[in-house]
């Protein structure tokens, strides 16, 4: 249960850091992270309760899968960078 209540805040965080952000860009990769991170938990809360099949999807920081766990580090990672840079980057001639 404390693992479900801690993806909920991480997901809720997410979806906060995507509502300041100004770009389009950066709202729709912080949503789309959000939303993978809800389809992992879900499909593997499914499997578990025995509602889905069991496939292949890990569960995002917990379940063994290299690859899937770098890119999630990764996409996390960009995410709580857009944290600290809610404008665009300015850039001035000289």
């Amino acid at each position: 249960m404390a693992v479900l209540i801690l993806f909920l805040t991480m997901i809720l965080r997410v979806i906060a850091i995507a509502e300041r952000q100004h770009t389009a860009f950066a709202r729709v990769y912080a949503y789309c992270v959000a939303s993978i991170l809800i389809f992992h938990l879900s499909i593997n809360v499914g499997m578990v309760i025995g509602l889905c099949p069991v496939i292949g999807i890990p569960l995002p920081f917990f379940s063994y899968g290299g690859s899937s766990l770098m890119s999630t580090f990764g996409a996390v990672g960009l995410v709580s960078g857009a944290k600290y840079r809610p404008t665009p980057l300015q850039f001035h001639r000289y």
